[in-house]
């Protein structure tokens, strides 16, 4: 068996070729996807959503391959689902921009995150009634209706620049690059166990976890939710993640989201994004240990001080 088993961990994107019982039309098949479990079975989850489950002895060759490239649909879809994960106090459509100022009551989101809930999103061409056409995103009169109306609001404009989706404008600078990654879900991973989980008001249907010792003290607190995009299959937005100072580096971080990404799962989700400051590689190195892998970037930008 030619095979990077080894090194292989679920999540990883591989083909997998294996052995047919006798009898069938040819010797061998491959199958491309995620690899889901690895042991005497092995397990792949091809990108249709069925998954190819083999005995090891009959794996001809398992081999990682690189990131499957990345749409710009798919880079909207993610977009638009950590923004509706947040959804603002106050929001409309200025040219394609989906500008937004404060957050939502209940919004389980990270104190002072610009990037949630106060900035404006390119989402032109988005499903979402009102989002507008991409020609007119950078066009001088758009982003100075987009910096009036958060100047009547009293706010600085800031706008959110995912890859591909737009560029920075002349006369902007670029500040705050952020990493989104994301992490395919297809069976409950495990149970919640000992994780409490409390429904948040809020039109994301957030969740908070909570993990306790035998004692009620507080381990580690998370929170996630499932938001509706149409026409697309639901995804799990892993929002915020805490462990209490003197419980760190004893896996329960872990335990809180791999149970968080089971109930993601239970909601119908097929796939978990998250996303992280580029200049925090503890949180990077922690998301890719389970399982997440880089999907794309997105900056702030903010009006360049005059000359």
């Amino acid at each position: 068996m030619t095979t990077d088993l080894p090194s292989l961990t679920p999540g990883t994107r591989v083909v997998l070729r294996y052995r047919l019982p006798a009898g069938s039309t040819h010797p061998m098949t491959d199958v491309i996807g995620t690899l889901e479990a690895t042991g005497p079975l092995i397990r792949v989850r091809a990108a249709d959503g069925h998954e190819v489950e083999v005995t090891s002895d009959r794996v001809v060759a398992l081999k990682a391959l690189g990131p499957r490239p990345v749409r710009t649909k798919d880079i909207r879809t993610a977009e638009l689902a950590l923004a509706l994960a947040s959804a603002p106090e106050h929001d409309a459509w200025v040219g394609g921009w989906w500008v937004r100022a404060g957050a939502e009551a209940g919004s389980a989101r990270e104190p002072g995150s610009v990037l949630d809930s106060g900035s404006a999103l390119p989402l032109a061409d988005s499903p979402m009634r009102g989002a507008g056409a991409l020609a007119d995103l950078l066009a001088d009169a758009t982003l100075e209706r987009v910096s009036r109306w958060y100047a009547d609001r009293g706010l600085p404009a800031l706008l959110q620049i995912p890859d591909r989706l737009a560029r920075v404008p002349d006369g902007w600078r670029a500040h705050d690059e952020q990493l989104v990654l994301t992490v395919a879900l297809s069976t409950p991973r495990s149970d919640v166990g000992d994780t409490v989980m409390q429904e948040v008001p809020g039109s994301a249907r957030p969740v908070a976890a909570t993990l306790r010792d035998d004692d009620g003290a507080v381990l580690a607190q998370a929170w996630a939710s499932v938001p509706t995009i149409a026409d697309e299959v639901p995804r799990m937005v892993l929002q915020r993640v805490e462990v209490t100072a003197t419980a760190r580096r004893a896996g329960h971080g872990r335990r809180i989201c791999t149970d968080l990404m089971s109930w993601g799962e239970r909601q119908g989700a097929r796939m978990c994004i998250a996303r992280v400051a580029q200049a925090d590689p503890d949180t990077l190195a922690f998301l890719h240990a389970l399982g997440f892998t880089d999907h794309h970037r997105t900056r702030l930008a903010s009006p360049a001080d005059p000359a």
